[in-house]
C-alpha cells in the first residue's frame, strides 16, 4: 500500500489516498496502469463530495474518481446530513449583560466605610472557620461581595452549538418484523454523531419508547455497536424521551428527532415542545419511512404544524434509497 497525492486539473481539488498496486503494474502518472487501485477513505469521499456538489456516479468517473454506486449513495447521504446539520443553527450563548450593569464577581474582606448593604455573612462564616472569635473581623474575616460593571455594548460569550438527539426505538419502527426502519435510523444517527464530533458539536443522546432513556454519553459509541443492553419496541411517547432532558439543558439546544412520528402521545408531544420552546426554536425531523415510500405534503404540513411558527426542518428519507432532500425553510 502507497500513499499518494492527486490533484484534480478542472477544480483544482487535492487530497491523499492510498494505492494498492498489482504486481507489475505501473507507477508513472503518465502511462496507463491498470493494476492500480484507488482506495477511497470516507472523509476523502465526503471532501470530495463537497467540492464536487451535485456531481454525478458518471461525472466523477469521467474525472477519475471510480467508486461503487453503495459508496456514491452512502457519501450523498452523508453530504445531505451535513448540511441539514449545518441549516438555521441555534449557537448557546451566556447570559447577556447590558452596558452598566452589576454583575457579581467575588468576595473581599469588608473594611470600615464600606456599605453595610455588601456585608456576605455566609462566606464571612467560611472565613473564620466556624470559630466564634474570629467572626466577622473587618478586614480579616468580615466580606464583602464584589461585584464588576459591564462596559461598552451588549456583551455575548458564544460557547458552541448543542445537539439533543431523540432516537425512536418503538415498535413501529420495526416495520413488521424486517428491522429495515430501525437499522437505518441507528445508521443515520451514527453518522450524526461523527458529524458532530467533526464539527465540534455538542451532542446528547436519548431513546423513547412508551419510556424514555438517556444514554450516558461515554456510552453513546458503544450503543451505536450493540442495542442489547436499552430497552426496545412497545409504544410511542416522545414526551417520556423529550422528559429526560431539564429545561437548563434545552436552553439554546438544537432539537432533533430520528423517527416515523408516528406517536401515540401527539397531544402531550405538542404541548411539551411547546413547553422548551421557551428556551430553543431550532427543531429537526429526519423522517425514516419504509422501502421506497413517498411522504405526501398532508402528512408532512401536519407534522410540522406541532412545532411552533413551523420552526422545523425536515429530512426526509426511506429504507430502500437515499435521503430525499431537505424540506422545511432553504
Amino acid at each position: 500500500m502507497v500513499r499518494i497525492k492527486i490533484k484534480c486539473k478542472k477544480c483544482g481539488f487535492t487530497t491523499d489516498v492510498e494505492v494498492q498496486p498489482a504486481s507489475g503494474a505501473c507507477m508513472k502518472p503518465d502511462k496507463k496502469a491498470k493494476g492500480l487501485k484507488v482506495s477511497w477513505s470516507k472523509d476523502d469521499l465526503d471532501k470530495i463530495m463537497d467540492s464536487a456538489r451535485g456531481a454525478s456516479l458518471d461525472e466523477l468517473s469521467k474525472i477519475g474518481i471510480n467508486i461503487t454506486k453503495n459508496e456514491f449513495i452512502e457519501a450523498d447521504e452523508r453530504q445531505k446530513l451535513r448540511k441539514f446539520l449545518r441549516n438555521n443553527l441555534r449557537i448557546c450563548k451566556e447570559l447577556r449583560r447590558k452596558e452598566g450593569e452589576k454583575a457579581k464577581l467575588g468576595t473581599d474582606p469588608w473594611q470600615y466605610g464600606d456599605p453595610v448593604g455588601e456585608m456576605n455573612f455566609p462566606a464571612s462564616e467560611v472565613a473564620s472557620l466556624g470559630i466564634e472569635d474570629l467572626r466577622y473581623l473587618p478586614g480579616v474575616t468580615l466580606k464583602k461581595d464584589t461585584f464588576v460593571t459591564t462596559k461598552g455594548a451588549d456583551i455575548e460569550k458564544v460557547r458552541g452549538v448543542k445537539f439533543i438527539v431523540f432516537l425512536d426505538v418503538s415498535g413501529s419502527m420495526f416495520d413488521g418484523g424486517t428491522h429495515s426502519k430501525i437499522k437505518k435510523a441507528i445508521t443515520l444517527c451514527k453518522e450524526t454523531y461523527e458529524m458532530c464530533k467533526k464539527l465540534h458539536f455538542e451532542y446528547y443522546l436519548a431513546l423513547f419508547t412508551d419510556s424514555g432513556t438517556r444514554i450516558p454519553q461515554d456510552d453513546i459509541p458503544k450503543f451505536f455497536e450493540d442495542q442489547s443492553n436499552y430497552r426496545m419496541g412497545g409504544g410511542t411517547s416522545l414526551t417520556m424521551g423529550m422528559n429526560t432532558f431539564t429545561m437548563q439543558e434545552y436552553k439554546d439546544a438544537n432539537v432533533m428527532f430520528i423517527s416515523d412520528m408516528e406517536l401515540g402521545d401527539i397531544s402531550e408531544s405538542i404541548q411539551k415542545i411547546k413547553e422548551i420552546s421557551q428556551v430553543t426554536n431550532s427543531y429537526r425531523i429526519i423522517l425514516v419511512k419504509p422501502g421506497n415510500y413517498p411522504v405526501n405534503d398532508k402528512e408532512l404540513k401536519e407534522i410540522k404544524s406541532w412545532f411552533p411558527n413551523e420552526k422545523v426542518d425536515v429530512l426526509e428519507c426511506n429504507t430502500k434509497g437515499e435521503l430525499q432532500g431537505v424540506s422545511g425553510k432553504p
